[in-house]
């Protein structure tokens, strides 16, 4: 499917193509963090190697796991616990 929008005037100045794999890359990544498309599968849809995405989208604040830190910090408590026990 192809889109056509209206760039800002800053932005504007930038590469055309430059712009459009951003573009890409921000939709696709949005979809993945809304669960409503795999890590596997973003990379898939920008056609590159699973590992280039999940460093393209960690540079994004989307991390390769997707674990709430909180309940990595009480599992993580809960080990350290049980092996003083």
């Amino acid at each position: 499917m192809q889109i056509v929008v209206d760039v800002p005037d800053p932005v504007s100045r930038q590469d055309a193509g430059e712009l459009a794999e951003r573009a890409r890359l921000l939709l696709v990544l949005d979809e993945v963090r809304a669960a409503r498309l795999s890590r596997a599968g973003g990379a898939r849809a920008l056609g590159m190697p699973l590992d280039d995405f999940l460093i393209a989208a960690g540079r994004h604040g989307l991390y390769a796991i997707d674990y709430d830190p909180d309940d990595f910090a009480r599992e993580l408590h809960e080990i350290h616990e049980k092996s003083e026990g």
